[in-house]
């Protein structure tokens, strides 16, 4: 099939049936193909495909991935098989001005992100299951300064050598979006389900669920710099392991920018269920911060470095920690302000069972309570604790 150059700058393209090996289960869809694709939307086509495996096709794509995508590309897998994009340094590369949609793929085996987008660059994903993809930053998705959106899709049992073993964002003109999507068992030294460096991100609808950090920063969701807002999200059994010496180790999230967590449900975290350290500014509204335990200080929420905590409408109970405050604790002259919310049930090594001031900052309740905390309700400076 010949197409004329009108057709190309139209987006036009070559239907799959055409191809010369359409009779297996790919249906023609090759690394050959999808570069092609790529090439054709480099030089000005806007290329949109809708793929119809039959059964279960897997692409393996070369140890140096594919093109790099500087043009417009849409790309959905519709069955009623699946399709598999297996290989590559990273499996995708959107370059300045790129655009890639993706929708109902299994990205898996890229050694250096499965997609990589730049400055400038755009990325969505629908329907996508990342998994089994490594890289140094972000194992499933590097954003390493374009937009991102990522929704209704699975990332999970990703690595990382270094952080954001599922998705990681970094750079000032970074944004991420992520809703309807669950980051799971993904794995990384530091900052293991989520990374966001310095950029702006929104979780919405989450579920951050056994994600491993070996060396601190975090477990689940992390927010170096830069802000991140994270709504109506379960945030669960995260393990971080803590090192002595480690400045931001937060099982299930962790700030040193400015973190928003709005209606959450943060449980069973290790090491603390949410970390505000590095002078960052977190704000927890009608959340619940239970189960969450820590060899240090500050089961529930901790705040060092003289960071800012302002917790409201919540409930902080059941939480665990060696040290004090095995609710809340302030351990470094910061500012927490616990307003209309229950501190319960929550138990420490050291006197502070619910709320803990160890640090010489300024703690207050206003309309709070504490009760039944071990070995105490209060210790240090905590105005309002009755």
């Amino acid at each position: 099939m010949i197409l004329t150059a009108a057709a190309v700058l139209l987006g036009w393209h070559t239907p799959l049936y055409a191809q010369d090996d359409a009779s297996g289960p790919c249906r023609g869809v090759t690394e050959k193909r999808l570069d092609d694709w790529i090439r054709k939307a480099n030089n000005g086509a806007a290329v949109t495909e809708t793929l119809r495996p039959h059964g279960a096709c897997t692409v393996d794509v070369d140890a140096d991935g594919l093109e790099v995508l500087t043009g417009r590309l849409a790309l959905t897998a519709a069955g009623p098989g699946s399709l598999t994009l297996r290989g590559g340094d990273s499996l995708f590369d959107v370059g300045d001005r790129g655009s890639l949609q993706l929708s109902g793929f299994m990205l898996t085996g890229a050694t250096s992100s499965a997609v990589t987008v730049a400055t400038g660059g755009s990325f969505t994903a629908e329907r996508m299951r990342f998994t089994g993809n490594t890289g140094h930053f972000g194992g499933a998705v590097a954003n390493l300064g374009g937009t991102v959106a990522v929704n209704d899709s699975d990332v999970y049992r990703n690595t990382a050598s270094y952080s954001a073993a599922g998705l990681g964002n970094n750079g000032y003109s970074a944004v991420m979006t992520v809703s309807n999507t669950r980051i799971t068992e993904n794995r990384a030294p530091l900052a293991a389900g989520m990374f966001n460096t310095n950029g702006q991100v929104t979780v919405i609808s989450g579920v951050v669920v056994g994600n491993v950090a070996e060396l601190g920063a975090g477990a689940g969701l992390v927010n170096g710099g830069g802000s991140m807002t994270v709504l109506d999200t379960e945030i669960r059994a995260n393990r971080l392991v803590c090192p002595p010496g480690v400045a931001l180790c937060g099982g299930g999230l962790a700030n040193a920018g400015i973190l928003q967590v709005v209606n959450c449900k943060v449980t069973d975290n290790t090491s603390t269920g949410v970390a505000n350290l590095g002078g960052g500014t977190t704000l927890i509204t009608d959340s619940e911060i239970t189960g969450n335990t820590t060899a240090d200080s500050g089961g529930g929420v901790t705040n060092g470095s003289g960071g800012s905590v302002t917790v409201v409408n919540s409930t902080i109970s059941g939480n665990i920690a060696t040290g004090a405050g095995g609710g809340v604790a302030d351990t470094a002259g910061g500012v927490v302000k616990l307003v209309n919310t229950t501190v319960r049930g929550n138990r420490s090594g050291v006197p502070g069972g619910g709320v803990a001031n160890t640090g010489g900052g300024v703690v207050t309740m206003t309309n709070s309570t504490a009760t039944g905390n071990n070995p105490d309700n209060c210790a240090g400076a905590v105005d309002g604790c009755g």
